[in-house]
Formats: structure tokens, C-alpha cells, sequence
């Protein structure tokens, strides 16, 4: 492959990704918050932005016990409110993070799977045309479900790749899909483990 074509492809590359970026930031905190799970998640995390109590998820300064989610969602709302302020904007932002780094993952694994960067961005575009995907439920919103999405494509992707290249699999690649799996099951336990 010669360096023009390979200059052809990170360039649609970067306008794809750009694009998803702007589809997943663009008016991002516009909305209220919803009253299902968005809301839930929402409360917890702006307590333990307030009290700074990252292990047991409260609500009013009360242990919270209503769902039993691990709090790896709310750690990077913190992280976002600490950036952001308080905010909807801050608390999405985690969300629509991860819906751009599935992105990045898609490309990256295109590229290492099949030596073609082209389809991955074809996958990206797909997943920019999916209705479901970018809508106020995943992508856009304060919900575990865009993070589970990128950790478990993430680490069954790093599987796959394990089963094609087994004797020149990278040990970097075994802490990848360690990481991978551990924060898919710390954002919705058995959700990880379906895959």
C-alpha cells in the first residue's frame, strides 16, 4: 500500500470520525433529563460528585439500593462534572465519549483485521445511519448502554483477533481485552458476559 492511499484513508478516516463526533456532542445537553434509568444514574452520580464517596452509590445521602448497576458509569459523570460543571451536558458527555471511541475501535480493527481502513469507516457510517444508536436512549444520554456497547465490541473484537493471529498475538492485546472485559462487567455485569 503506498503512502497516497494510505493518506486517502486517514483523511475520510478523520471526517468520518469528526462527523460522529458532531453527531454524538451536537446539542448534547439541549434536553432535560428523561425519567427512566438517566435520571437514576444522574442522582447518583451528582451525590457522589458532592460527597465524594465513590464506592457505595447514594441518593440523598442514603445508600441506594434500587438497582444494583456497579458505579463505573457514574465515575466518569464525576469526571465529567469535575470538567464540565453540573450539568445535562456532563452527564451525557461519558456516553457520547464512548459512541466516539467505538468509532476509533472500528477503524483501528478494520485496519488490523482485514490491512483495509475503508471498512471500517463503512461500519462507522453504519453506525451513524442507526436510528436506534444516536437517538436519546445510548449514544445521547446518561444511560450504561453506549459503554457497554464499545466495551463488550471492544473485547469480542480482541477475541476475534486472537482467533486470526494467535501466534503473533501482542501481550498488549491480552491487557486490552482484560480491561476491556473488567469494565464491561463494572458497567452492567451480565450484560458483559452475553457476548
Amino acid at each position: 500500500m503506498n503512502q497516497i492511499s494510505i493518506k486517502i484513508d486517514y483523511f475520510f478516516g478523520s471526517i468520518v470520525l469528526a462527523i460522529a463526533t458532531f453527531f454524538a456532542l451536537h446539542g448534547l445537553g439541549d434536553h432535560a433529563l428523561y425519567i427512566w434509568d438517566e435520571a437514576w444514574y444522574a442522582l447518583n452520580a451528582i451525590d457522589m460528585y458532592w460527597n465524594q464517596s465513590f464506592m457505595v452509590l447514594t441518593r440523598d445521602n442514603i445508600p441506594d439500593f434500587s438497582h444494583a448497576k456497579p458505579p463505573i458509569l457514574m465515575w466518569f459523570q464525576v469526571i465529567s462534572m469535575s470538567i464540565f460543571g453540573v450539568n445535562e451536558f456532563a452527564l451525557r458527555f461519558p456516553s457520547a465519549l464512548a459512541f466516539v471511541c467505538l468509532c476509533i475501535v472500528l477503524c483501528f480493527f478494520s485496519k488490523k483485521l482485514s490491512g483495509n481502513f475503508f471498512i471500517g469507516v463503512v461500519a462507522v457510517l453504519f453506525l451513524l445511519s442507526s436510528s436506534g444508536l444516536l437517538r436519546f436512549h445510548v449514544a445521547r444520554s446518561g444511560d450504561t448502554d453506549s459503554l457497554l456497547i464499545l466495551f463488550t465490541t471492544s473485547f469480542s473484537l480482541l477475541l476475534w483477533y486472537y482467533q486470526f493471529k494467535k501466534e503473533n498475538f501482542e501481550r498488549r492485546f491480552y491487557w486490552l481485552f482484560a480491561i476491556t472485559f473488567i469494565a464491561a462487567f463494572l458497567t452492567k455485569t451480565l450484560g458483559a458476559i452475553i457476548p
